[in-house]
């Protein structure tokens, strides 16, 4: 029988595996870290239901944008800022957006799929009642 010896000292074996822990680590970060921190997010993280419909253009410059998070009590934030206390809180920010003509303010709701639809209902009951305008968002539905 022939024997095969390596040529490979014992120190440089060590350092082959160090390089690849160190590789799988930084590979490791790269997955986890970029897909949740480095990527750029507005407002707060909502799954919307899917839809197969298109809600348009719209302006931009009177458009208020809600999120409703789901949980015990829903949260509700425009953008990415939580407005304090509820649906109360909600009416008093509607009453800081009042224009001349509120047809042209268009309200969008983003509103989590485990968010309750009586509250989402009651959202769309109090800006329809302030004559503003009101879509509700959705996902696109690809079945």
């Amino acid at each position: 029988m022939r024997r095969i010896r390596s040529r490979l000292n014992d120190s440089s074996g060590l350092a082959i595996i160090v390089v690849a822990a160190v590789s799988m680590m930084l590979a490791l970060c790269v997955c986890v870290l970029l897909p949740r921190h480095m990527t750029p997010r507005y407002g707060v993280q909502v799954r919307p239901e899917g839809s197969h419909f298109v809600m348009g253009a719209y302006d931009r410059s009177n458009t208020h944008i809600i999120s409703v998070a789901a949980g015990d009590e829903c949260r509700l934030y425009e953008g990415a800022e939580l407005i304090p206390g509820g649906l109360r809180g909600f009416e008093e920010r509607m009453a800081q957006w009042q224009a001349d003509k509120p047809g042209q303010t268009t309200v969008v709701l983003v509103a989590d799929k485990a968010a309750p639809s009586g509250v989402v209902q009651q959202l769309i009951d109090r800006v329809l009642a302030r004559g503003f305008n009101c879509n509700y968002a959705a996902v696109p539905a690809w079945d």
